[in-house]
């Protein structure tokens, strides 16, 4: 095979799709493609020029889907996004890959609207390892149709070599075993329940990753999770624990062992875990949230809104972080803040209870008192038997004078 059509990008989140990117290679390249996939920008954490001219020096760009391999495209700057963007702007023929049990209508609404709808035009490939013989014939006919009206920009000649020894680094990778391969599969599998509150099957699919792969730390991340949301904590920490025992770079193993430091009530852990995850990766929207948090619960409000600034700025989706700097503005008094924030928050999740519980009290401060009891019943409805005590004799005081 020669000629431009026959160079291939592989876009992947290296924590979903390592094991299966790398088979992709091998058998792509057995079968005559020129294909380029990167390990050194993603081991270093950073998005490179050479990156963005590799993807205008070949026709087909992949991009491997698995359950949250899009969660991070929120933020502007995330590499996943950015290959995404690119191959678009550049119209490259581009397949998205699907593995088993992701939702990819859920997983492409992370990317900003207009890439969104471009996206979703493209045709995709599903690839499990139960049905690979039949799914790579498919993909590798898509990637041999000719005339694929494209334009290419050769690589640079002051990239080459670099170009070069990234190649030669692919290669001196071990091909993943089936073992491996299986592991990852019910990884992602098993997030894909985790996302969809099926907690009992995602955390057999986890337990299974962990025997056939005892070594990889995202499958004790994955279960630790489970455990979490199923009231385990010290189950949870032990499991993230193991995770950063296998990989101590890992960052969301600490954000999340330190949320469940937090649910404990140990906030100097917790806080060491956000500050560590903080440091492993400055852009992790997620341990900014939860440090502030954290500070919330130490009454260290002008800390919170910094962090809950931070979260927001690398990722404007979640409802979390300004449901949070809600309430550290309300404490402030900046209650024409707050508002804004509960009312955002509301808008990406109009199922947190605890929201509509703030914007009630929020508006009571402000003597606001029929949109305080509007939102404070719309609170007592969701919470039920768990509501706030204060929010029951609140709503009981405003009915008598509002009605």
């Amino acid at each position: 095979m020669e000629g431009a059509n026959n160079a291939v990008f592989i876009s992947y989140r290296q924590a979903k799709s390592a094991k299966l990117a790398h088979r992709l290679y091998d058998d792509l390249t057995r079968h005559g493609f020129d294909v380029f996939l990167d390990v050194v920008s993603l081991e270093n954490g950073k998005l490179d020029k050479i990156i963005m001219n590799q993807i205008a020096a070949r026709a087909h760009f992949l991009s491997l889907l698995s359950p949250g391999s899009l969660e991070r495209c929120s933020d502007p700057e995330d590499m996943v996004r950015r290959e995404i963007e690119e191959a678009i702007r550049l119209e490259r023929n581009i397949v998205p890959v699907l593995s088993d049990n992701v939702n990819f209508y859920k997983e492409t609404g992370h990317l900003s609207e207009t890439y969104c709808k471009e996206y979703r035009r493209y045709m995709g490939v599903s690839l499990t390892l139960k049905d690979f013989p039949s799914g790579i014939e498919k993909l590798r006919s898509f990637l041999k149709e000719p005339n694929y009206d494209v334009k290419i920009t050769p690589t640079p000649a002051a990239e080459r070599r670099e170009v070069e020894k990234r190649v030669a680094e692919v290669a001196r990778y071990p091909a993943p075993s089936e073992a491996e391969l299986t592991a990852e599969e019910h990884t992602n599998r098993g997030y894909g329940y985790y996302l969809e509150g099926n907690l009992e099957r995602a955390y057999l699919d986890f337990n299974e990753a962990i025997r056939l792969n005892p070594k990889d730390p995202i499958s004790y991340y994955n279960r630790g999770n489970v455990r979490q949301d199923k009231g385990d904590i010290d189950g949870a920490i032990a499991d993230m624990d193991y995770a950063l025992k296998l990989n101590p770079k890992f960052a969301d193993g600490y954000n999340n062992r330190g949320y469940a430091y937090q649910i404990k009530g140990n906030l100097k852990k917790a806080m060491s875990d956000y500050d560590q995850a903080i440091k492993l990766d400055p852009r992790n929207s997620a341990a900014y949230s939860n440090r502030g948090g954290a500070k919330l619960t130490k009454n260290d409000n002008g800390g919170a809104i910094k962090d809950f600034d931070q979260s927001i700025r690398f990722n404007p989706n979640n409802s979390n972080p300004y449901h949070g700097r809600g309430v550290a503005r309300r404490k402030k008094r900046d209650r024409k803040g707050a508002l804004s924030d509960f009312q955002e928050a509301l808008r990406l999740n109009p199922n947190a209870s605890g929201t509509y519980f703030e914007l009630g009290v929020c508006y009571f401060e402000m003597n606001q008192f029929a949109d305080a009891l509007r939102n404070l019943e719309l609170y007592l409805q969701m919470a039920g038997a768990a509501a706030n005590p204060y929010a029951v004799i609140l709503t009981q005081q405003l009915r008598g004078f509002v009605r």
